[in-house]
């Protein structure tokens, strides 16, 4: 089992997971991708009100290791062109 430092979740989410709230994942788009599935949804905190869109990227061959990739643009990154350049190694 990987341990993580809480703190840095902390300073991530600008509050303790025991204070972190009542959250509800939405699935707004669901694509196969060969190796992998794309998934586009809304994570919404419904204790502060707050709404965070999120790109998953699930191989279909985990190897149970997860990478948080946090950017200011939101999921701009992944959208158009730049989706379908996107190479997910597992």
């Amino acid at each position: 089992m990987t341990t993580y430092d809480s703190s840095a979740i902390e300073v991530l989410i600008g509050r303790t997971y025991a204070t972190a709230g009542d959250s509800e994942w939405n699935t707004t788009e669901k694509v196969d991708r060969g190796d992998y599935l794309e998934m586009t949804g809304l994570v919404h905190n419904k204790t502060y009100n707050e709404e965070l869109p999120v790109v998953w990227l699930y191989p279909k061959k985990w190897n149970g290791r997860v990478i948080l990739w946090l950017d200011d643009r939101s999921c701009q990154p992944w959208s158009g062109k730049r989706r379908t350049e996107a190479t997910v190694n597992t």
